[in-house]
């Protein structure tokens, strides 16, 4: 049986949860009071459950406090956050690479316009066609055709 001084005690502190703030709750029941910390585990509040959190900083405290200042100082996980259009990619640099010695895996029964020999080997430049990377191909008679990234992996890859 409770006594009378127990029972106002636990009353106290229920009547003091309930007056507090959200971050106040946070901070006393991790006990800290740095802002950074509140925040952090507000985020991580987020993600996991209060029982993980608590095993966590048991675990590892030096670490769980270091941890928590570092997602203190990354914006809040509920707020919405305006993302900016990425900026639009420069011209690919492909100038200079060129693959010699290629030989053809298909045996000859690809869609190539040039003279399929066993013994014949290629050289493949990289050109931009259509804004997508493709390869021209020279065979050693000088013929060349210029094939897409999938049809080139499929004849020489």
């Amino acid at each position: 049986m409770k006594s009378l001084v127990q029972v106002i005690k636990e009353h106290n502190a229920a009547v003091e949860l309930t007056e507090m703030g959200l971050g106040d709750k946070i901070g006393k029941l991790f006990k800290t009071k740095d802002k950074k910390e509140i925040d952090g585990l507000a985020n991580l509040l987020n993600m996991t459950d209060i029982k993980v959190l608590q095993a966590m900083q048991k675990q590892n405290p030096k670490g769980f406090k270091r941890m928590t200042a570092k997602m203190g100082e990354l914006p809040a996980m509920g707020e919405e956050t305006t993302l900016e259009e990425a900026p639009k990619m420069k011209g690919l640099s492909i100038y200079g690479s060129e693959v010699s010695g290629l030989k053809r895996t298909d045996n000859g029964k690809g869609r190539s316009t040039l003279q399929y020999s066993s013994m014949s080997t290629y050289t493949a430049k990289p050109v931009v066609l259509k804004g997508k990377l493709a390869f021209r191909v020279e065979d050693t008679q000088g013929g060349f055709e210029t094939l897409d990234l999938l049809s080139f992996a499929k004849m020489y890859g």
